[in-house]
């Protein structure tokens, strides 16, 4: 008897808010755009490990993205940590960001409508070094994001990130998503 109230229990969670012709369980929105770099703001700091592999830490970055849903749209700032191969082929990559939604390029955080606060983890493949600018000249980086909304239009929002560069073609991100 237990085993079958503990199933109507549940099959009343699962269509709690939905009736046949409606369900008023939250939609997600989903986005895409680019991510266009802006400037360097913390060069970071570089270990060299055994083998030829280097640690790259905390590399703050300003970026700007841009999307077709203006609750993902604003500045970004980035802290980037690297684990790169001593050919600079392959890397891993994690770290934090921060998106200030409207808040234009070069823009002042405090101006933000709302704030993401993300974690996200990626890879470097195909890298190849170039001498000349003392860093990569191709290779694609993969990140995955996870964020929650912190402050103001976004907060107690959840969204997911996939960002793509070529770096063939320039420090441009194409990037999708969602948020509920």
């Amino acid at each position: 008897m237990k085993k079958l109230i503990l199933l109507f229990l549940g099959v009343a969670l699962l269509l709690s808010g939905c009736s046949k012709d409606n369900c008023t369980a939250p939609q997600a929105t989903d986005f895409s755009g680019t991510s266009t770099w802006v400037a360097d703001v913390d060069p970071s700091t570089l270990t060299m490990l055994d083998g030829g592999r280097m640690l790259i830490e905390d590399q703050i970055g300003e970026w700007y993205d841009s999307s077709d849903e203006k609750l993902v749209t604003g500045k970004s700032i980035w802290t980037v940590n690297w684990l790169l191969e001593p050919d600079w082929s392959s890397a891993k990559l994690w770290g934090t960001a921060k998106i200030y939604v409207g808040v234009p390029s070069g823009g002042s955080a405090e101006a933000a409508t709302g704030i993401w606060e993300l974690t996200w983890e990626g890879q470097l493949t195909e890298g190849v070094f170039d001498p000349e600018i003392q860093f990569l000249s191709e290779g694609i980086i993969s990140v995955t994001a996870n964020g929650y909304g912190t402050s103001g239009d976004v907060m107690g929002k959840h969204a997911n990130w996939t960002y793509t560069m070529n770096i063939k073609q320039g420090f441009v991100y194409n990037l999708t998503g969602s948020f509920l």
